[in-house]
């Protein structure tokens, strides 16, 4: 939901660099506040509570990647139960707007392609933002609101402030070093500023801003809205499935190469809950990962089923409503399997005693709401420090077949008991 961009150097190392990048971005935001007269709105407002129950209409711009858009299903839920007779209109990236096209607590869904490479960003995008406020939202929004705790690394503050509700609002420049540089003066481009400092989970947060709003959030439970075709979509592409053992999900892929584990550990651990369970493992992932699926369907045969590539997200979530456990990377398949209430394995790349509040920490991103265990590397592999900085495989290395295993096992077990609902945070198992 996902975080500043993975592999992108550090913009807090030489102090000269990082305070000629906070320099240039408080430019920015400036020059940002003139373009949208933000000057001309009122600063005569009622409290802030107030203002988001009595809104009529209410903009949540979220761009952030899948598994970042189940998470902030949270929050979606506890804006509408604010504010059940508001018109909410979320902006998302386009590859995740079909996840949440159904959702009962958003009135429309919009797309907005903020792909740009990395450098050309603080450049292009408050352009592109000023024409995209100009051409599709065209209503007049009495509150804004841009959820994201980490660094806006696509510029959803620039469509706020073109926006030009009244109440726009978002967590403080200063959550974290990072943020503090590369969305420097961005705070004076909101009227209300949320304050969450310290080590919690993405979903924790997303309750701190409903608290800032004046909500309380009925359930803390991820949501995903599905459709009935979603779920016969699903069971026709599961309708070969005829083991007499659980149905295993295997989530192989993940948005940065470090991330993912490799392809013949998944097949080692997949043959093990063949050999022991009778397990049948359904493999989930996106389109980029059609490849590694092929290779790990030669490697278990007829004892898999391959859904990478030809589920949507919400089919794949009904998919993995049949399930009894997820074992997988970080990524998208993971969250979808915690918000239906699969219990998962997570196969992290992020040491122990690493940075909790790195973009790949499962402080964070850790599956939410469901027994979990999360296996990861015992220490950084060196030369990495207090996170994984490889362009590819490195730390995850370190995780290997039998720490995955156990924990499958573990929790395996824990699904037959009476004992699943409680939830369980492990470094190893």
């Amino acid at each position: 939901m996902t975080a500043a961009p993975e592999g992108t150097p550090r913009a807090g190392g030489p102090g000269i660099r990082a305070s000629a990048v906070r320099a240039a971005m408080r430019l920015m935001a400036r020059r940002l506040a003139r373009q949208a007269s933000l000057d001309a709105i009122s600063t005569r407002q009622p409290p802030l509570p107030d203002a988001a129950r009595g809104a009529r209409s209410i903009l949540v711009i979220a761009l952030a990647e899948a598994g970042d858009m189940v998470l902030l299903s949270v929050f979606l839920h506890g804006l509408r139960e604010l504010a059940p007779r508001a018109r909410i209109s979320l902006v998302c990236l386009p590859a995740v707007a079909a996840l949440l096209e159904r959702s009962p607590d958003v009135d429309e869904v919009i797309a907005y392609d903020a792909a740009m490479p990395r450098l050309l960003r603080p450049l292009l995008l408050p352009r592109r933002a000023r024409t995209f406020v100009r051409r599709l939202l065209s209503d007049r929004f009495d509150v804004a609101i841009v959820p994201r705790w980490d660094t806006d690394q696509h510029l959803a503050a620039a469509v706020a402030a073109f926006g030009r509700a009244p109440r726009r609002v978002w967590h403080t420049e200063q959550a974290n070093p990072r943020k503090a540089v590369l969305n420097a003066g961005f705070d004076a481009l909101f009227t209300d500023i949320v304050t969450s400092r310290g080590i919690a989970h993405e979903v924790e947060r997303h309750l701190e801003m409903l608290r800032a709003l004046g909500a309380v959030a009925p359930s803390s439970a991820l949501r995903i809205a599905m459709t009935d075709e979603d779920r016969a979509n699903a069971a026709a592409a599961l309708r070969s499935v005829g083991a007499p053992g659980p149905l295993v999900a295997l989530g192989i892929g993940a948005a940065h190469p470090k991330r993912r584990w490799p392809i013949s550990r998944f097949a080692a651990v997949g043959r093990s809950l063949q050999e022991a369970h009778g397990a049948h493992l359904l493999l989930v992932g996106g389109p980029d990962d059609v490849e590694a699926q092929k290779a790990l369907l030669r490697e278990l045969g007829d004892a898999a089923t391959g859904v990478a590539g030809r589920l949507s997200w919400r089919e794949s979530a009904a998919a993995l409503e049949r399930c009894r456990l997820f074992v997988g990377c970080d990524s998208a398949p993971m969250h979808l399997a915690a918000a239906v209430g699969v219990p998962c394995v997570e196969i992290s790349c992020h040491p122990a005693g690493g940075d909790p509040l790195h973009n790949n920490a499962p402080e964070r991103f850790a599956p939410w709401g469901v027994p979990h265990l999360v296996v990861r590397p015992d220490a950084a592999v060196p030369p990495c420090t207090s996170s994984c900085r490889s362009p590819k495989p490195h730390c995850i290395l370190a995780v290997t077949t039998a720490m995955v295993a156990t924990a499958a096992e573990s929790l395996l077990r824990q699904t037959a008991s009476s004992e699943l609902r409680a939830p369980i945070e492990t470094s190893r198992p």
